[in-house]
């Protein structure tokens, strides 16, 4: 496994660079839906929905349940992302310019852009109310604030 494992609820998520994306019943162990998805970067859950970055810097977002496609955004294809991030109405993403990138979680249209820092970000983000915490690849730690319309 390449990405930190996601517990939500009764499932586990885990995800590979080398191999597909997998929800588990928390309980059994038992593989409950697989889907040929690489990612080393993670997921964050939405509701009743898994948001996954994968391989390329697609954004999928799936329902947890069943591991339906419900979106996926190609527009930050080969920025290579960090594991999504969910906020109060957005998920967010950084890149490896520093950009962090929100989208909407109903259809994954962007809604807004801003640079936090100026080197990768690669480790994931962490995302609290409309606060997310950025660590970037040099060590530059940052408290980014959304504004409650955006």
């Amino acid at each position: 496994m390449d990405a930190e494992l996601l517990a939500d609820g009764e499932m586990i998520y885990a995800a590979s660079y080398g191999g597909d994306l997998v929800a588990l019943s928390r309980d059994t162990g038992t593989i409950l839906w697989r889907t040929a998805l690489r990612s080393y970067t993670g997921m964050a859950g939405f509701g009743t929905t898994l948001a996954v970055s994968d391989e390329d810097g697609v954004v999928w977002m799936l329902d947890a349940t069943t591991g339906a496609v419900q979106w996926k955004q190609e527009a930050l294809k080969y920025r290579q992302l960090s594991a999504p991030a969910a906020q109060p109405g957005a998920l967010v993403v950084g890149d490896f310019e520093g950009y962090l990138h929100w989208l909407a979680p109903q259809d994954g249209r962007l809604l807004a852009r801003d640079r936090a820092v100026r080197d990768p970000i690669r480790a994931p983000l962490i995302a609290r109310d409309r606060i997310v915490f950025v660590l970037s690849s040099e060590g530059k730690i940052l408290a980014v604030e959304t504004r409650p319309n955006s």
